[in-house]
């Protein structure tokens, strides 16, 4: 787990990969998309703990987000880039590792 959030909207997912959180749930963050997409989260709501799903990023408040990155960049953290492809390998999905200030 990368850090918790919290919603500040409810939403209906219109795909089976997406969740649907209810106003104020708390969400598990395991991994931030960074694709064509980079607006995607992926996570596990706190009441349904089994269900993986993605999230739009501008559904939770953000502050946890920002404090996470705060101690990336403070600690110097590495980041691992992990294929979601189904045909790879398992112990060849991860595919490089790059640290925060790279992105900034």
């Amino acid at each position: 787990k990368l850090f918790e959030g919290r919603f500040h909207r409810s939403s209906v997912a219109n795909h089976e990969s997406f969740l649907s959180p209810k106003e104020n749930d708390i969400v598990s963050v395991y991994a931030i998309k960074f694709s064509d997409r980079e607006d995607l989260m992926e996570g596990a709501l706190v009441r349904e703990p089994a269900i993986v799903g993605n999230f739009f990023t501008m559904h939770i408040y953000l502050d946890n987000y920002v404090k996470f990155l705060d101690n990336a960049l403070i600690t110097n953290r590495t980041f691992f880039i992990i294929s979601r492809d189904p045909g790879d390998h398992p112990n060849q999905r991860v595919i490089g590792k790059t640290f925060l200030h790279y992105f900034i």
